[in-house]
């Protein structure tokens, strides 16, 4: 059973191998020196199926050997993990919207039609994306609104975009997407405070609000206020954000506004989803205020709250300097949540998600300058986000837009990139 099991992997390695050379990727001689073959004519031999014609022609020795450095090519790559179907696996890490590509691309009225009849948002849902007030939205969706249809076209694509996330519509499963699906899932009901934190780029930001438009709109639908904390956030600034979140009169003192966010939440229980909270780790102070706030209300209203952040959030909590003014918010902490970083297969789904299929060639140029540009030697996920960014930019100036991903775009976009890390 394990010889077949062998035989199996040995012939989709060569045939990666196989399908590499006819695709010119890699000539035979090139092929060599990236696996440490000496012999061209022996490894030509393999790939051209005359050996299986007669075995004579390739020794067991050589076989094995040639196939061992095409495996350890593949591993180099990021192309072989747990099996050799990279590419198959890479497309199952992508999961879409329930929005089809044409919508998606189509103009932003549509696409906000399509949530509304198709996908049961609320015209407040809508709102809330846009801007304006779901009457305005129901007009402009039924086609008769007459105000500056101008502003709306802006206010709709930027809706759209926040909807989209970055990677316009695409969501990559990783093992870090899964684990605050999980966290995200668990808190739904709880009255507790939940705290995730994960590397940049992990996905964080797209998997939040995929879970938060899932219930939007529809009866039976989990309800979740999602609020991004900004470096600048003051208690009265998260007040009147979750008074117009709740549709309650978000003007008034902080004491008036709190009741009011206290009545509407115990009157109709939400979620409450805080994404990028690390930003209050520039003003600790700040901090400490805007945290007991949530804290304040996760007590008088039975909500629960997730905080999710990069590794500053955890640090900034566990901060012996604040240990007193944080005390209280660390004891209401029912779980912690890091999440893990990803593997190299993820990264290929994400720049796929991106621009669609990767040749060999464009994938190798890629991991050598991610490499490059790595002082710790680690996988960073910053450095890939930052990279995608140049990519896309420098494919729009080129007028390459919706085009494959060339190699030279690729080295012009990591010689774009400057080093954060």
């Amino acid at each position: 059973m394990s010889d077949e099991v062998i035989n199996v992997a040995e012939a989709e390695i060569l045939a990666w191998a196989k399908d590499q050379v006819e695709r010119e990727n890699y000539t035979v001689r090139s092929l060599s020196e990236a696996i440490g073959e000496k012999n061209n004519a022996t490894l030509s031999r393999l790939l051209s199926g005359k050996a299986d014609e007669d075995p004579t022609q390739v020794s067991d020795v050589a076989r094995g050997r040639i196939v061992h450095g095409i495996r350890r090519l593949m591993e180099r790559l990021g192309l072989l993990m747990e099996d050799p179907d990279y590419l198959e696996d890479a497309a199952r890490l992508i999961l879409r919207w329930p929005v089809r590509k044409a919508e998606r691309e189509s103009d932003p009225i549509e696409f906000f039609r399509s949530l509304y009849e198709e996908e049961g948002w609320s015209l407040r849902a809508i709102g809330r994306e846009v801007g304006y007030e779901g009457s305005v939205v129901s007009k402009v969706l039924s086609g008769k609104y007459n105000g500056d249809m101008v502003a709306i076209g802006e206010a709709f694509t930027e809706g759209r975009r926040r909807v989209l996330g970055p990677s316009m519509g695409a969501i990559i499963k990783t093992a870090a997407s899964d684990a605050l699906e999980q966290a995200l899932q668990e808190s739904l009901g709880s009255e507790y405070l939940t705290v995730v934190y994960g590397e940049p780029g992990t996905g964080k930001t797209d998997t939040i609000r995929r879970f938060h438009m899932r219930g939007q709109g529809k009866s039976g639908g989990h309800k979740t206020i999602l609020l991004t904390t900004s470096y600048l956030i003051y208690s009265t600034t998260l007040l009147r954000q979750l008074a117009s979140a709740l549709g309650v009169e978000p003007k008034g003192s902080a004491d008036v506004l709190l009741s009011r966010v206290e009545e509407k939440l115990i009157e109709d229980r939400h979620l409450l989803i805080f994404d990028e909270v690390n930003n209050l780790a520039s003003r600790p102070k700040a901090a400490v205020g805007v945290l007991n706030l949530i804290r304040h209300l996760v007590d008088a209203t039975a909500c629960g709250a997730v905080l999710v952040g990069t590794k500053n959030l955890f640090d900034m909590i566990t901060d012996h300097r604040y240990r007193y003014d944080l005390n209280m918010i660390a004891s209401r902490i029912d779980q912690v949540v890091e999440l893990p970083t990803a593997s190299l297969k993820e990264v290929r789904a994400l720049l796929i998600s991106h621009f669609g299929d990767l040749s060999e060639q464009v994938w190798t140029t890629f991991l050598a300058g991610l490499r490059a540009e790595s002082r710790t030697g680690r996988l960073s996920l910053r450095r890939v986000a930052v990279f995608v960014k140049q990519a896309r930019r420098i494919q729009s100036v080129n007028g390459a837009d919706g085009k494959p991903l060339t190699p030279r775009f690729v080295k012009m976009a990591w010689a774009n990139t400057k080093r954060t890390d």
